[in-house]
Formats: C-alpha cells, structure tokens, sequence
C-alpha cells in the first residue's frame, strides 16, 4: 500500500513537521506494510528527520513521478487551505488535489483546517479541492464545520466529523522536572500583531514578572523578527532572557527542559500552544487566528484577541486560575481520541 503525503513539509515549521511525524507513527503501527512517499520543498532534510522516500514539491517532474507512484494522497492536517498567508499556496494545494483527481488516487484529508479567506475565490478553489476527497476529517472547530456544512460537504459520521491534530500523540517525557521562574512565550508574524499591541504586552509582562526567565520560542524563522523587536525592552529592562529555535522535531527533543520545568506560557502559534497544554504548562492564547481561540475554548484557557483594547494586566490573573487537574484531563481525552485520525483512514484503504 503506498501513500502520498501533501502539505508545509520541509519548510522548517515545527507545527507542521510534527503533524507529518505523528501520522507517519500513526500509520505505520495500523498498516505495517504501508510505503510513505512525501512532497516536501526539501526532501533531503524530510528524507534524514522522518526516514521516509521525498520528492521535490515544487518540481513538475517530482510531482508527476509521486503522484504516479502512489494509490492515496493525503493531506496530514494544518491550515493549508486558507489565503490569508498566500494564495500562491492555495492554489498549489488545489492544482495538486484536480491533478490527483485526474490520476484516479483516492484523496484523504486528516484533521484538517478550512480558511480564513479572503476572496470568494479562494473559497471556491478549497470547496473544489475538497468535493474531490475520498475521505475527510477536519479538526474540531465552529468555523471548520461551518464551511463544510455551507459546501454540502458534512457527512456524519463517516466525513465531516471532527477529528484531532496529530501532534496531541508527540511522546512527552514524563519524568518529573522541578519548575523554575520561568516563561514560555510563542510568537508569530501577522498583520494583527501591531507594535503597540508588542509594546504593550511585553510591558505587562515585565511588570509581573520581573524576576522571570523568558524564554522566547521560535517556531519558524520568521518568528525570530518578533522577538527581536521585544528584545529591545527585555534588555532595557535587564530580563533574563533566551531564544531558542525549535524548527524541526530534534530541536524539540533537545530543548524539551524548558517545557518541563516553565511555570506559565502565553502562546500565539497554534503548535506552541498545543504543546505548552501537553507538557501541562497553564497558558493565554494571544488570537491572531479562530484556530488558536478554538483550543483555547476547548482546553478551557483565557485568551486575549491581538485587536483587543483591553490588554491589561489582569488579564495574567486569569493564568493563575488555571486547574492543572483539568489541564491533565483534557490532553488525556484528546491522546484517547487521536484513534479518530486512523479510523477516517481505515474507511477508504
């Protein structure tokens, strides 16, 4: 049985490189037999982190070649259907979708996320792209199930049913780690994300915890940009602070210490926040998209909109509240409902 799997691979997102090592994982326990190519835009750097065959994405020649080759192509979940970062990129996901459809594969999707768009077009380019799946799961959300539901496309149980981001079943360590003064902080590039909304927090934050560590999370590159404008106060203010670049599943493993022992995280990447609730850290999500408030409602955490006037300190308080019972809870559900991800798989090979 050989698998084709599409998505931001080998661009050096850890978000996105962990979806497609837990699907890998998931994949290979159910059908040990399975032969997993991917589509990456490096497949050495794929090929040497998740030993698995690569083809260049953005080859003609590569694409032709895994299409071909493969019976499934499946999409491994992110937001890889929207316009909001580039419409270059939608398009591509669509043309490699109608080129599938034309080389009679099945097509799965694995929890994966709709929109926000912009156009109406681009909204129509991912309806199309997905009345061509064989098979599909969206991750839970109010706005997922409601473009679904709009394109016709909701099916229970069988498509249209929420399923869970993959990177709920990354192994944690368990081994009890002594927290220390610590912070977690994620941040990303988005239009939302002002200057004055940066200062703002990153003051509040000082204020409160002057005598912390921050301890600056990079997800991707682009997020180094961010911390480089905060930088300018931590060290006005003389805050003991560090960056660490966790773009690949190696770098996580290799820092993972400061999951375990940091006392509280404020998380605007999706990822970093899912991860900050694995390793039982309590967390405000800073709202750039309805993916990262979604989890939060979920995960029952506050959250603070980055086009919110009413960033004020007590909002902090709000962290402080926080159950880590309940916390412990919920990761639990969701590592006993990531068998959801394999049994949407399971429907159509």
């Amino acid at each position: 049985m050989k698998v084709l799997f599409i998505g931001y691979y080998g661009a050096g997102n850890l978000g996105d490189e962990l979806l497609l090592s837990e699907n890998i994982k998931l994949l290979k326990n159910s059908f040990p037999q399975i032969e997993i190519t991917v589509l990456s835009s490096s497949p050495e750097n794929t090929f040497i982190q998740h030993k698995v065959k690569a083809f260049h994405k953005f080859k003609i020649s590569d694409i032709f070649k895994a299409l071909f080759q493969c019976k499934y192509l499946i999409f491994g979940g992110g937001s890889i259907f929207q316009d909001k970062s580039s419409f270059k990129s939608l398009f591509y996901y669509f043309c490699i979708c109608l080129l599938a459809k034309l080389f009679l594969k099945k097509i799965i999707f694995i929890s994966q996320g709709i929109g926000p768009f912009k156009t109406w077009f681009s909204e129509l380019l991912a309806r199309i792209s997905f009345s061509f799946a064989d098979s599909i799961s969206i991750r839970e959300g109010e706005d997922n199930i409601k473009f679904l539901k709009k394109w016709k496309l909701y099916k229970a149980p069988f498509q249209g049913v929420g399923g869970i981001d993959s990177a709920w079943s990354y192994s944690c360590s368990t081994e009890p780690t002594p927290k220390d003064k610590s912070l977690l902080i994620s941040l990303r590039s988005d239009l939302k994300l002002t200057k004055a909304f940066l200062k703002k927090f990153i003051l509040l934050l000082i204020k409160k915890y002057s005598n912390y560590k921050f301890n600056l999370i990079a997800l991707q590159k682009c997020d180094l940009k961010e911390f480089n404008f905060l930088e300018n106060y931590l060290k006005q203010y003389n805050i003991n602070y560090e960056i660490f670049e966790l773009y690949d599943i190696e770098s996580l493993k290799q820092n993972e210490k400061i999951f375990l022992s940091s006392e509280k995280a404020f998380c605007m990447r999706f990822h970093a926040l899912l991860l900050c609730i694995k390793y039982i850290i309590p967390c405000l999500g800073l709202v750039y998209d309805p993916k990262v408030e979604g989890l939060c409602k979920k995960a029952n955490l506050p959250f603070i909109s980055l086009e919110s006037s009413n960033l004020e300190e007590k909002i902090f308080e709000e962290v402080e509240k926080i159950n880590i019972q309940d916390l412990k809870d919920f990761v639990k559900k969701q590592e006993e409902l990531i068998k959801r991800n394999i049994d949407f798989v399971k429907i159509k090979i």
